[in-house]
């Protein structure tokens, strides 16, 4: 699972938690202040098969101000880097709600196997496109889960206004406001 949090001082986490291990590979970064997850193992020959819960976190800030962006953290197998990074990139580059970018249906690949994993809804010309291209494409109930918080339109005439979202596809739950 994963969670995000952002105080009314603007600092901010965003975790992600397994049963799989004890703390990914066991130290922090020089530096960076994170503790990365632990590869696959080795002699696996692909994510689905190697029975760990990949996770995924992100705290986006703007280097001028000092304000955070974004905090996010999805969970859900290998499909969790692409759910977070299809819900904050639209936020961040194009304004969009966030809520909407979280519950839009997505798309994720795998090198091993060689499939493109979509979810229902996804747009159905862009699939046709893929298969057109080559592309191996299978449907899946299993996109990764999202809970995330974003503060992209929270200057001018919202100041310190966030929007909190927690992935309908899972259990989670995203609170907050104004603070």
């Amino acid at each position: 699972t994963g969670f995000a949090v952002i105080d009314r001082r603007g600092s901010a986490v965003a975790c992600g938690l397994s049963m799989n291990g004890a703390f990914g590979i066991g130290r922090l970064l020089p530096g960076l202040g994170f503790v990365p997850a632990a590869a696959v193992p080795e002699g696996t020959r692909s994510w689905t098969l190697a029975g760990s819960d990949f996770l995924v976190s992100a705290i986006v800030v703007n280097n001028f101000s000092g304000e955070i962006i974004f905090a996010g953290a999805a969970s859900g197998g290998a499909a969790a880097p692409a759910a977070l990074v299809q819900s904050v990139l639209p936020t961040i580059l194009n304004g969009s709600p966030l809520a909407e970018n979280v519950a839009a249906p997505r798309i994720f690949q795998f090198s091993n196997p060689d499939v493109t994993f979509v979810e229902a809804g996804y747009a159905p010309e862009a699939l046709a496109a893929m298969q057109r291209l080559g592309h191996q494409v299978a449907r899946t109930v299993r996109p990764g889960r999202v809970n995330a918080i974003s503060c992209v339109n929270n200057q001018g005439s919202r100041p310190n206004a966030c929007e909190f979202v927690s992935e309908a596809r899972g259990y989670g739950i995203g609170t907050g406001g104004a603070f």
